[in-house]
Parts: structure tokens; sequence; C-alpha cells
């Protein structure tokens, strides 16, 4: 292979292990969120305090 295609393959790699990281760092974000009682707000990528209505609905149970 030449030295192009080593770059392409390298290059290809370093994104998709980067996704993968993000992925997996968004992911533990959104179960400390949930864990915590919030609620994970995905636009923003933040969690947010759950709403009393919710909270209500939860605990009616």
């Amino acid at each position: 292979m030449t030295r192009t295609r080593w770059a392409i393959v390298i290059g290809s790699l370093a994104v998709l292990l980067a996704l993968l990281a993000w992925q997996l760092v968004r992911q533990r974000q959104m179960a400390s969120c949930l864990a915590s009682g919030g609620v994970w707000d995905g636009p923003n990528s933040r969690c947010v305090p759950a709403s009393p209505i919710l909270q209500r609905d939860i605990y009616r149970s």
C-alpha cells in the first residue's frame, strides 16, 4: 500500500476512535444525570433538574 492509503486508513481509524470515545463519555454523562434524579437535555448536552410534575408521576406508582 502507498503512503497515501496508509494515511487515509490511519486518519479514518483516528476519527472512528474519537467518535467512539465521545459516545462513551456522553453515555456516562447521561447515566450519571439519570442516577442523580435529573433529566438529560440532549440538544444542549446537559443535565437539568426534573420538573415537579415528572417527579410526582414517578413517585405516585
